[in-house]
């Protein structure tokens, strides 16, 4: 078997169909893919509906678990998979039809660990790019992870199954944002990268979506546990400079939070910075003047990050309102 499809289901049911056609629409035998379905504790009829797309077809494993979250339902995944490669999808977004063929060509020909799929939000009938690639060939994901191209996000991404086990790589569980620690660990170890340049991939704005609303611990995890994790990640390797940029704008993301927060959750958030401010070193050695701003401004303020974000911000014509 080729490829093995893993797809967490939480609460998707409006939505869940749309991206298992768009799987089904595809220039590959049915006999070479399979769609690992793992139900994250949904409360509707996610897994019903998921189960009713698919109905007849082969290959199809399913897991219920409590709710646990992606990274949990992620490695249960990456465990029942039997595909040479595996994609992450996610179940509110969809594909483009008949692109499994040449994507499996690619990785085959060029042997690659990863390939890197460009993606666009689906607005509307407007697709917005996600950035792009410039680079050619097969380069080794320690060249790509500097620059802005990097994308974070697990579905943006193929792998190659054998490579993921060979270097033990799991998704971190119970938080947000477990992908941010996941997928540039996976680059750091490719030796061989490619880039399908047109767009597969199609995000759906859930406003429901765990990335989309407002949540204190999204903000806190990704500092506690994401940054800090990449930090000691990078240290491991020797390689800090490399992770300069994702832990730069990483936390300052992770602040951008703080303005729908209440006051009692910017407290809060204000104890996780200061316990990571040696994470600042990272936006003041950063090549972005942005974030290297920051990085001496927030150094001035360390108990009361948050106001210090916030004045910084009223210089930002892009500011969040």
């Amino acid at each position: 078997m080729l490829l093995s499809l893993i797809i967490p289901l939480y609460n998707v049911e409006p939505y869940v169909r749309r991206c298992l056609e768009s799987c089904l629409r595809q220039d590959l035998p049915q006999e070479e893919y399979e769609f690992i379905l793992i139900d994250d504790g949904s409360k509707d009829k996610s897994l019903e509906e998921a189960l009713a797309t698919l109905d007849g077809r082969g290959n199809v494993k399913t897991i219920c678990q409590e709710n646990s979250g992606q990274g949990v339902a992620r490695n249960k995944g990456l465990a029942m998979a039997e595909g040479r490669y595996v994609w992450f999808v996610d179940s509110d977004d969809w594909l483009s039809e008949n692109c499994f063929a040449s994507l499996i060509s690619r990785m085959e020909q060029d042997s690659l660990d990863i390939l890197a799929v460009a993606g666009a939000d689906a607005v509307g009938d407007t697709l917005l790019p996600r950035g792009s690639y410039s680079f050619e060939g097969v380069v080794s994901g320690r060249e790509i992870i500097p620059s802005r191209e990097f994308k974070l996000g697990t579905p943006f991404s193929i792998y190659r199954r054998s490579f993921l086990q060979e270097h033990a790589l799991q998704f971190i569980g119970g938080v947000y944002h477990e992908d941010a620690l996941f997928t540039p660990q996976a680059y750091f170890h490719a030796t061989r990268v490619g880039a399908c340049k047109d767009i597969i991939y199609k995000v759906f704005p859930n406003p429901t979506s765990s990335t989309r609303t407002v949540n204190p611990k999204r903000a806190q995890d990704y500092i506690a546990v994401i940054l800090a994790g990449i930090d000691a990640f990078a240290q491991q390797q020797g390689c800090p400079r490399e992770f300069d940029y994702l832990i730069s704008s990483g936390f300052s993301n992770a602040l951008k939070n703080c303005y729908r927060m209440t006051d009692e959750d910017v407290a809060a958030l204000d104890r996780c910075a200061y316990e990571h401010r040696y994470l600042l070193e990272h936006l003041r050695r950063s090549s972005v003047l942005k974030f290297k701003i920051e990085g001496y401004v927030l150094s001035l303020f360390p108990r009361r990050m948050t106001a210090a974000y916030r004045f910084m911000e009223l210089f930002n014509p892009h500011r969040p309102l």
